[in-house]
């Protein structure tokens, strides 16, 4: 099983988010840097078992101008991991 670790505690803006994501997830050059080409992508991996473990997100969760987004994001790896079941994730801070 291969482990992704993502830390998002350096992140302000969603483009620093989605810079997290395609370069610890190995995402393709074409990745589209929102919620529904994530989901994309990582459905593209099902298959193969991965375990992302996430840190430096709850600073994230806290503010006012991000904290829906991450729900959203968080939202989708668990969906993906009810479609894809090989493919889990954990937050960790």
């Amino acid at each position: 099983m291969e482990t992704v670790d993502l830390d998002f505690s350096k992140c302000q803006y969603y483009d620093e988010i989605h810079r997290v994501l395609k370069e610890g997830l190995s995402l393709p050059e074409y990745y589209g840097a929102n919620l529904d080409a994530l989901w994309d992508c990582l459905y593209d991996l099902s298959g193969e078992a991965l375990k992302i473990r996430i840190t430096g997100i709850s600073h994230l969760l806290n503010r006012k101008d991000s904290g829906e987004y991450i729900n959203k994001l968080l939202q989708v790896f668990e969906d993906i991991h009810k479609e894809c079941p090989e493919i889990t994730f954990e937050v960790l801070s």
